[in-house]
């Protein structure tokens, strides 16, 4: 009588590290794809050309030319665009295509 409880009492231990393990690595499968996710929505608004641009993973060539001449924007505005303004996600980069086309 006391083996088999013993061995009820392994296996229900046993059962709960495997599901620990199993719950903790499902855990860190779901980070690493937010992470990824927030990285590849990465743009930057630059100047190209004199036009406002966006730019995805290639700076070389812009994903997007928009029909704006920066040389009416403020100084301020066309040193940042020179630069390259970081954009994360669609939502921060329809509040600045707002701003910069009002």
């Amino acid at each position: 009588m006391k083996k088999r409880t013993l061995i009820i009492s392994l296996i229900i231990l046993l059962v709960g590290y495997l599901t620990i393990f199993v719950l903790s690595d499902r855990s860190n499968n779901t980070n690493t794809a937010i992470i990824t996710t927030q990285q590849e929505n990465k743009y930057m608004l630059k100047e190209f050309n004199g036009m406002l641009a966006l730019f995805e993973n290639d700076l070389s060539q812009p994903k997007e030319i928009y029909n704006i001449s920066i040389s009416s924007f403020p100084e301020e505005d066309v040193v940042k665009l020179k630069k390259g303004i970081v954009v994360n996600g669609a939502d921060e980069l329809n509040r600045l295509l707002e701003d910069y086309t009002s």
